[in-house]
């Protein structure tokens, strides 16, 4: 299922060539749950559908909202388009005020040492009647000279693009490293020579920065980085950081049972303790609940409360199905998905889906920018969330080894199921019952989670699916406090179709992101809402009047077949062992990726990294244990590799690598 590599770390050399290497040992970066291989074949995978949806010299991207930088409660959406060679800007915005004036800006540095932002007038548009502005702008080569791009601003007419911003965007990391690593990109730094044409305007593009001031990037370094900023950087907030909810040691998450085990200082309960943020948190959601307090529809809004998800194979669920966070419409009820203006889609590479509802991030709605909002909504010293006053924003270097991070956790890819056989009879039924699409007495849940991750079987992307999960009887945090709202999920526009009557108010079109399942199993509790506690009772909804009754249940086949689920307590049972199964493989591939790297490491790299191997085979062992136990032999190999971890030596380690895959031998066959 899983190929192995081998170990090293990658080297991105910016004179255009990518090379492997182990680094030398006294100088094991710290890279935490990250992993070098998975970032790289990210990487390789975002460069493949880049050059397929434009090639090397078209740079496009986003233009979205721009919440951290304008008062506006405008939602408009659009993207940006730059020829390279040409120095053709095309811009197109859509929900703005129609039969208006607008200015296009570029935002940028002047210098490379310098970090403050200037801003140069390119161009104007002109709304018309349906709010629509497009144009193009051929830029002056000349008059840009020295001038690195950092974004692209739409304001109003007359305002100012540093207070007053209406629209955004910005190239995500992947797009700025691919950039970088251009021979054209290298040849302008005069580091080497290049036998390729550089494209006039390719010296407005922004670079990754180089480590330690050389021309040598190693993605293990950034990683590093990133980890470092994840799991320490406060951003001169309230103690927060990123890892206060998104805990290495817990699969990049919180759930109640790991809460109990928290002090009472710590970072997480700061509404409890800091008087000024009292209204931060629910302590009572947080604590028995796991819910986190989410200002997902403004902060004029009611606030919802939320599970935090995991950030696990991110590279694998980001991609959109559809253009949701740009405004596309769904009808659920035929599957078609087309903008507000009524034209084809294509999907813009630098827009991700992330968090709940695919809209979790500011800006231009990318993973490099989910800090930004992360830290106004959790990190801030006071809820007057200013910047620079209750924390500071990460600079945009930060933002990119912050994005290489969570791109490097987890898998590189989903599994395949066509080719996986379970030595239980009861697994793989479980398989069988899970892996269908429409048919009668199944689950039929490979049509949203195509060989259990989170990407739609038709499109082979992620979306948004309205399940009727917030028309449930019966969600556990209410009973504990009934004044909470109702959570609308996808987008701010008010409705009335929430709760078990759908007439509560809620915000949004009731649609909400769909998860990966390969790691379900050890990241309970479940839904957006944590309002079902295990695996048996998450499958179960499927059967209940709020499902069958929902959008997404009514989505038909060609032969015009709903999606209605009607599945007996031993076929829940089926496929909750299924879930659990394949759980247990992933956390076998994930310890055992660890343990190899910790054999290359030395001092604090090679402990942590150990610690949260171990992590990881006592998640297989407890999921092991959950249910029926269906691999007795496994669960004891497995038993045996984690006190040979706890050894802390590396001959203890490679014992405990055989008896692991040893332990997944046991579980399951798979054809070549």
């Amino acid at each position: 299922m899983y190929k192995k590599f081998a170990l090293g770390a990658v080297t991105l050399l910016l004179a255009g060539s990518l090379s492997w290497g182990l680094w030398p040992q006294q100088d094991s970066p710290e890279l935490g749950q990250g992993d070098v291989q998975t970032l790289s074949a990210v990487i390789a995978n975002w460069n493949r559908q880049h050059e397929t949806h434009g090639g090397a010299e078209n740079l496009r991207f986003a233009l979205a909202n721009a919440q951290n930088l304008s008062h506006s409660s405008q939602h408009g959406h659009g993207d940006i388009r730059f020829n390279l060679i040409t120095g053709e800007l095309t811009a197109k915005a859509q929900q703005l005020a129609p039969q208006q004036r607008y200015e296009l800006w570029l935002s940028g540095i002047t210098k490379p040492a310098s970090s403050s932002l200037n801003y140069q007038l390119i161009g104007t548009l002109q709304s018309d009647a349906a709010g629509i502005a497009s144009g193009t702008v051929k830029l002056d080569r000349a008059r840009l000279d020295g001038f690195t791009l950092d974004s692209v601003v739409i304001t109003a007419a007359g305002q100012t693009p540093q207070s007053h911003a209406l629209l955004a965007g910005t190239p995500s990391f992947l797009q700025r490293l691919y950039y970088s690593d251009k021979p054209w990109a290298v040849a302008q730094l005069n580091t080497a020579p290049s036998n390729s044409q550089q494209p006039a305007f390719a010296f407005l593009l922004p670079k990754v920065a180089m480590a330690h001031g050389s021309t040598t990037l190693t993605l293990a370094e950034k990683i590093a980085k990133g980890r470092k900023l994840f799991v320490d950087e406060k951003f001169n907030g309230n103690g927060r950081t990123c890892g206060t909810c998104h805990r290495p040691d817990n699969n990049h998450t919180i759930d109640p049972v790991y809460i109990a085990t928290l002090p009472k200082n710590d970072p997480l309960f700061v509404a409890e303790t800091n008087p000024a943020l009292a209204g931060l948190e629910n302590p009572k959601l947080l604590r028995q609940f796991g819910l986190i307090l989410a200002n997902a529809d403004g902060f004029d809004k009611p606030p919802v409360f939320r599970s935090v998800p995991h950030t696990l194979g991110l590279g694998t669920s980001v991609s959109p199905e559809f253009i949701d966070f740009l405004g596309a419409t769904h009808d659920e009820s035929t599957g078609e998905h087309t903008h507000e203006d009524g034209t084809v889609y294509d999907l813009p590479l630098s827009n991700h889906m992330v968090g709940w509802s695919g809209d979790g991030s500011p800006g231009d709605g990318t993973l490099r920018s989910f800090a930004i909002g992360a830290i106004t909504q959790h990190a801030t010293k006071t809820l007057n969330r200013v910047a620079g006053v209750d924390f500071r924003l990460p600079t945009a270097d930060e933002l990119d080894a912050m994005e290489a991070y969570m791109l490097s956790l987890g898998r590189s890819a989903d599994i395949n199921l066509e080719k996986m056989h379970f030595n239980s009879a009861l697994v793989e039924k479980g398989k069988a019952l899970f892996n269908s699409d429409f048919d009668d007495g199944t689950g039929k849940c490979r049509g949203c989670h195509i060989n259990a991750g989170a990407n739609a079987s038709i499109s082979k992307l992620n979306g948004n699916r309205n399940n009727g999960i917030e028309n449930q009887d019966l969600h556990p945090a209410r009973l504990v406090a009934p004044e909470i709202a109702y959570d609308g999920g996808f987008g701010k526009v008010a409705s009335q179709t929430c709760g078990p009557n759908k007439d509560a108010t809620c915000y949004g079109d009731g649609r909400f992101n769909i998860s990966a399942l390969i790691e379900a199993a050890d990241t309970p509790p479940y839904f957006h809402n944590n309002s079902v506690a295990t695996l048996e009772e998450a499958i179960a909804f499927y059967n209940s009047v709020a499902f069958n009754t929902s959008p997404g249940a009514k989505a038909e086949d060609q032969n015009n077949h709903p999606r209605l689920i009607t599945l007996d307590s031993s076929k829940v049972t089926a496929i909750a062992s299924f879930l659990r199964a394949i759980n247990v493989l992933e956390n076998i591939r994930n310890s055992s990726r660890l343990d190899e790297r910790a054999l290359s490491e030395t001092g604090k790299a090679f402990r942590e990294t150990v610690r949260l191997a171990m992590a990881d085979t006592e998640d297989g062992i407890q999921v092991l244990q959950q249910g029926y136990n269906l691999y007795p032999e496994a669960l004891s190999l497995m038993d045996g590799a984690l006190k040979l971890e706890k050894k802390y030596t590396k001959a203890a380690l490679k014992k405990a690598l055989v008896l692991k895959q040893q332990a997944r031998a046991l579980i399951v066959t798979e054809d070549n």
